[in-house]
């Protein structure tokens, strides 16, 4: 009976041994690159002040739209894994977009003046953290958290005149998440997350809208956050 329990333990452990070595071993320590993909499910609030002479008080409007912009870019990292399941990470993501977010102010009761504006993410750069834990030979779940950088770029047309405005500012923001990433082998494997991002407000004002000498304005803050769902294909170096 003695042997038999003791045979049974020496079993046991040396197949936790050996699944703990083929998780280590799929996920192994190091760096790691790939392409990514995504979509964005946006949330923009658009929030204008208008004045144009002769009116005296600045008119106010505000828009919510809600969007989807596709998105492309690259992935480059470091991962440590450590106590055999647990994975610490350090991440850059490299983002492309290319779809407006457009919207449009009726300001009637200013002779008639009609804004149309285009807000457009051009790009953005997320380094961030994660933390991993790999729960089978072939699967890791994490978490991460970020700073997100991003550049805007917001144009204003005036339909009922040549005039139109354009600004390109950086903001930045936080990103939180999470994911899985499956292995496919020793060299390639696939990752899945959806994050949270959210930036700061985005402050813009043009002066002397009309001509040269009126003291006319349209100032413009504006809000943008975002789900965003990206899917990256990891070769590890």
């Amino acid at each position: 009976m003695d042997n038999k329990l003791t045979l049974t333990l020496k079993l046991t452990l040396i197949g936790c041994a050996l699944l703990s070595n083929a998780m280590a071993h799929e996920f192994k320590s190091g760096m790691y690159i790939g392409p990514q993909i995504g979509v964005g499910f946006q949330h923009t609030n658009f929030d204008v002040d208008f004045k144009i002479a002769p009116t005296a008080n600045p008119l106010e409007k505000t828009r919510d739209k809600h969007s989807i912009n596709f998105l492309y870019g690259s992935i480059f990292g470091y991962r440590y894994i450590y106590s055999s399941n647990f994975v610490l990470g350090f991440n850059f993501d490299a983002d492309f977009n290319h779809k407006n977010v457009k919207c449009t102010f009726d300001f009637s009761e200013t002779n008639a003046r009609i804004i149309n504006q285009q807000l457009k993410k051009k790009h953005s750069f997320v380094p961030s953290l994660s933390l991993g834990h790999i729960i089978n030979p072939k699967w890791m779940v994490f978490t991460q958290l970020g700073l997100l950088v991003s550049k805007y770029e917001l144009k204003s047309a005036y339909p009922s005149g040549p005039t139109m405005h354009k600004k390109n500012k950086t903001l930045t923001g936080f990103v939180a998440g999470l994911g899985t990433e499956h292995a496919l082998n020793k060299s390639w494997s696939l990752r899945c997350s959806i994050n949270y991002e959210i930036s700061k407000t985005l402050r813009v004002k043009f002066k002397n809208i009309q001509n040269s000498t009126a003291d006319d304005f349209e100032s413009s803050r504006i809000e943008n956050k975002a789900a965003v769902l990206k899917l990256a294909a990891i070769y590890k170096i």
